[in-house]
């Protein structure tokens, strides 16, 4: 059985992880006022969703399982930041 060899799976979660902070600070400078409503968090999820399945379907990698890897951590690892931080 061959071995699974994740290169770069944690750069996608640290760069998740960024535009996760980046987005919850900016959420939460325009939720200064109470009365606005202004949701971001889904727009950035779906937004970041669909460029990194471009991102990964471009560079046309034959190893699916790490291309799956990648997509789950940054995309999981966004979705947690942003709950976490209240921004959906």
């Amino acid at each position: 059985m061959s071995k699974i060899r994740l290169t770069n799976t944690w750069k996608h979660a640290g760069i998740a992880l960024l535009v996760g902070l980046i987005t919850i600070g900016i959420h939460k400078l325009i939720h200064i006022d109470p009365n606005a409503i202004f949701e971001m968090g889904w727009f950035v999820l779906i937004g970041f969703s669909m460029a990194a399945i471009a991102w990964e379907s471009a560079q046309k990698n034959p190893n699916w399982k790490d291309t799956a890897a990648d997509l789950i951590a940054g995309i999981g690892t966004l979705l947690l930041a942003l709950w976490a931080g209240g921004a959906i």
